[in-house]
């Protein structure tokens, strides 16, 4: 279990968390904070009355384990709403990127929370239609001034997530760069702080999150615009189309008004392509909550 997930500081994320659902609800929306919705330590035996949605711990505010041990963040709230939608019961089922993955092929969950849709997670899995939209950039230290352009990475050690979208991207666009692989965005970023790696990709709101709470004063830039947008979506097993079905069904029902909820007031999140960047991401960087 990642320690970024169940650092006090979270409460920051928490209470912008609050906010959102606070403001829906004055205008009349209804952002459901539980909704037929368990949380599951582990993968369960399989009960065909419960929907078992894994989630990542460390992608804080999109699908992360809060520091009260809850399911939490963007991606939740919206399968909370579609449970509700639906009327079908879902449990969450906490753990690292990886895992998830060997779960779902062990059937062991039914369905991951959001993930990219590529070639190689095509041959075994099956998506949905798009839940959102999100950027991610390539950063560097930013009193590195050497890297300026993307087509330079090649030269430098570059740091992803491991088994991630980024990391395939990297294999087949940058098939000789020395990049090197983190079980998670807080290892990550800890060997970033630390000067292991001289670049890595993410979403820009992960590393603004991680940056409040570390004590280092060190700072970040993106490498020009951002890398890629692509949409997050739900994948299950390959073929299985009855749940595939129902999840399109679901978000289906599910009004843009109720989606905008969850995300349409945080940077580098959207219903359609983003168009946000942001000059130098550090730990003095304005709170998303505003």
């Amino acid at each position: 279990m990642s320690r970024f997930t169940r650092m006090p500081h979270l409460l920051l994320v928490s209470h912008f968390a609050m906010q959102l659902r606070l403001a829906c609800l004055l205008l009349g929306i209804f952002c459901p904070l539980f909704s037929h919705a368990t949380v599951s330590a582990k993968p369960t035996a399989n009960d065909a009355q419960v929907v078992r949605i894994a989630y990542r711990t460390d992608s804080t505010p999109l699908q992360y384990l809060n520091d009260k041990g809850q399911a939490d963040g963007i991606l939740i709230d919206y399968w909370r709403t579609w449970s509700q939608t639906t009327g079908q019961a879902v449990e969450f089922v906490p753990g690292t990127n990886a895992e998830g993955q060997t779960w779902l092929a062990q059937n062991k969950v039914d369905l991951l929370a959001g993930v990219f849709q590529n070639e190689k997670r095509a041959k075994s899995m099956s998506f949905s239609a798009p839940l959102l939209h999100s950027e991610y950039f390539l950063f560097a230290n930013a009193q590195e001034q050497d890297v300026e352009f993307i087509k330079q990475i090649a030269n430098y050690s570059i740091g992803v997530t491991h088994n991630s979208f980024h990391h395939n991207w990297l294999k087949q666009y940058f098939p000789n760069a020395d990049i090197r692989t983190f079980k998670g965005y807080q290892a990550l970023f800890d060997a970033a702080i630390n000067g292991e790696i001289s670049l890595f990709i993410c979403q820009p709101l992960y590393l603004d999150t991680y940056l409040k709470q570390t004590p280092s004063t060190t700072k970040f830039k993106p490498i020009e615009s951002a890398l890629y947008s692509h949409p997050y979506r739900a994948a299950v097993n390959k073929g299985n189309f009855q749940l595939l079905k129902s999840i399109d069904a679901g978000i289906q029902q599910i009004d843009n008004n109720k989606k905008r909820c969850y995300f349409s007031k945080v940077e580098w999140f959207s219903l359609g392509v983003s168009k946000f960047s942001r000059t130098v991401i550090s730990d003095t960087a304005n709170d998303f909550s505003n």
